[in-house]
């Protein structure tokens, strides 16, 4: 039994020792390769994360380009047409007295030179001294198509009734000349997009502009804060007596 004992004691303990050593170190290295496995996985779809989202993105910007890019080839786009006009506006716009009446007449057709329908049309005089507005509401203009109206006198166009008691200082042959206006024409596109075509009295000519959005308010129209601005250096306000 010494013997045996010994034999055990010199031989198996220590191989049974250094057998789980070895196993121990096997489990190790397992242990750490299987780590170093999953972090790889997960800086794999960590990054295949960052990718879809990248992926994601592009193609939603794609898609509002395309969508955008789509839009614009169905933009309206709406202008007075009119014949003869050498860039006076005597040969835009006509003023006429009809009793308590008014009347100013745009010597024009509107016509869409854009490539999509307009819809919710209206054409929109101003006016600085009173400070004023008429609407006039018309149907939806097709693309590369025309409106007309008739706006007596033998020609085309649309027409304006003023309150002439508003204008008392103006005579219909005075209006054009002394008043200061802007007549604009507002229009949608299918998607609901605003745009607007300004005509702009500019001395005794027009200035026309062509924007993105609606008509600004009556209250925060540019063109007639510019307009007051230069009645203003015209007329200054007159200082009390010393």
């Amino acid at each position: 039994m010494s013997d045996l004992s010994s034999l055990l004691q010199t031989w198996l303990l220590p191989g049974a020792t250094f057998a789980l050593a070895c196993g121990t170190v096997g489990l190790a290295w397992y242990t750490r390769k299987m780590a170093q496995s999953t972090e790889k996985a997960l800086e794999q779809n960590a990054r295949l994360v960052e990718e879809t989202h990248e992926l994601v993105e592009s193609n939603k910007i794609l898609i509002q380009n395309e969508d955008r890019h789509h839009q614009e080839n169905l933009r309206p786009l709406c202008i007075f047409h009119y014949n003869n006009f050498n860039g006076n506006y005597n040969t835009f716009l006509s003023a006429v007295d009809i009793s308590n009446i008014l009347a100013i007449s745009v010597k024009s057709n509107i016509l869409n030179v854009g490539n999509g329908l307009a819809k919710q049309v209206f054409i929109i005089l101003r006016t600085v001294s009173p400070l004023n507005e008429c609407k006039l509401v018309l149907d939806p203009l097709g693309a590369n198509s025309h409106y007309s109206r008739d706006g007596g006198a033998g020609h085309m166009g649309f027409s304006f009734n003023l309150r002439r008691e508003d204008y008392d200082a103006y005579s219909a042959s005075h209006f054009l000349s002394h008043c200061d206006w802007v007549i604009y024409i507002e229009y949608r596109d299918i998607f609901g997009n605003a745009f607007h075509t300004a005509y702009v009295k500019d001395g005794t000519r027009l200035e026309i502009g062509f924007f993105d959005g609606p008509v600004p308010t009556l209250e925060n129209d540019s063109f007639l804060t510019r307009f007051v601005s230069v009645l203003q250096l015209i007329r200054p306000t007159p200082q009390p007596a010393q």
